[in-house]
């Protein structure tokens, strides 16, 4: 049963269209490193592979072999891995930015292990980061950017407000909306808020305008119904379950067979009144057993009291073997997010964001929360004080 959910995760992923966002391009200024005698978990397999050495030349992985077969050239940067696991760096498929320091929340991410960020939310000028980290000017994560929110004009009963809306009274009007931030704002995904008065003709026409530029659509419906309904205008991912009401069997069903992958989000509710939280977490529980491909996502600020690992621990509550709940935080969503895409997983010639932390993840996930160490684009990131440092050249940041 675990690998042919995993099978239709793979399945539902592969037909949406990828947004291409290039990795930080810092590989210039990073030294070669040899992590040794490390256990791996690649991303791909549900166990570990034990006593290996990882090269990272380049910005990527360059090899990955049994301890002591490395044949190295010149000056290579030795990390001892002994007693720990590496894993891919984690992406998180939620998260919200508002109009505070954005470096805090950068920082608070890293230093999580988390190397990819789908920002769903944001108050704040998410372009001129995802620059500046790609200009090795800033340490942060991959960024991922969503439009301006297009929704209609009534209120969401959402546990965040955003300032940057866009609201909407026709099909025509959503279409124009999407048009616009594609096009002056250049945003790796188009982002919709179902509220009340919002209609699957015109989520429909939202899509069919982000396909002419090759943009997928990502939809956060607060009821059962607004789930099906963006499901069927074809969104590509559902940013979290429903929180106000529960789910039957029926929908949960016709949710399974339209292969809409769904973020779990549960930090949505965090802090939030308790139907809020219980609500949404037996939809996860609904989705989960029925087989609905599920994405890790915090579905709230970095810094929160609730963040990506809390997501992880609880799919493994649910019953989610840890390897499995690891995949939905690394590999299942990069196939979502670019099927062709070089990270997610440590394999040789994949991009070298990876993450060490001390302990197996797979006998305990909450491993996950002691990170000894963080790469990104091979840049080490080291742990000082709670703050994240880059080994990149002086100046840099």
């Amino acid at each position: 049963m675990r690998f042919f959910l995993l099978a239709l995760v793979l399945a539902a992923c592969a037909g949406y269209r990828p947004v291409h966002v290039e990795a930080p391009d810092l590989s210039r200024e990073a030294p070669p490193t040899l992590i040794t005698e490390v256990d791996v978990f690649t991303g791909f397999d549900e166990f570990l592979l034990h006593d290996m050495d990882v090269l990272l030349v380049g910005g990527r992985v360059r090899g990955m072999v049994p301890t002591g077969q490395h044949e190295l050239e010149g000056r290579v940067q030795m990390i001892s891995g002994k007693g720990k696991v590496l894993l891919p760096g984690l992406v998180d498929m939620h998260v919200l930015l508002g109009d505070g320091d954005p470096r805090r929340a950068l920082e608070r991410m890293l230093a999580q292990g988390v190397t990819t960020a789908v920002v769903s939310g944001h108050d704040t000028d998410v372009e001129t980061l995802q620059r500046r980290i790609a200009a090795g000017e800033l340490p942060g994560p991959r960024l991922y950017r969503s439009t301006r929110s297009i929704r209609g004009e009534a209120e969401l009963d959402a546990p965040y407000r955003l300032e940057a809306v866009q609201r909407v009274e026709s099909p025509l009007e959503a279409a124009r909306a999407a048009r616009r931030d594609l096009e002056r704002y250049r945003s790796d995904f188009v982002r919709i808020e179902w509220t009340a008065d919002f209609t699957e003709e015109m989520a429909r026409s939202v899509v069919a305008e982000a396909a002419a530029y090759r943009k997928p659509v990502y939809a956060l419906a607060p009821t059962a119904d607004a789930s099906l309904l963006a499901a069927r205008s074809r969104v590509a991912l559902l940013l979290a379950p429903p929180w106000e009401d529960a789910l039957d069997r029926n929908q949960a069903h016709a949710l399974s067979i339209s292969g809409v992958p769904v973020v779990t989000a549960q930090g949505l509710c965090a802090g939030r009144p308790l139907p809020c939280a219980e609500r949404l977490r037996g939809n996860l529980r609904a989705l989960r057993e029925i087989g609905v491909p599920l994405l890790a996502g915090s579905g709230t600020q970095p810094g929160a009291d609730h963040d990506l690992h809390d997501e992880i621990e609880a799919l493994v509550e649910l019953g989610m073997p840890p390897a499995e709940a690891i995949m939905a935080a690394t590999r299942l969503p990069v196939r979502l997010l670019d099927p062709t895409a070089k990270f997610g997983v440590v394999a040789p010639g994949a991009y070298a964001d990876l993450v060490l932390v001390d302990g197996n993840p797979l006998e305990d996930v909450r491993a996950l929360r002691r990170v000894v160490a963080v790469w990104q684009a091979g840049h080490l990131l080291h742990r000082l004080d709670g703050e994240m440092a880059s080994d990149a050249a002086p100046g840099r940041g």
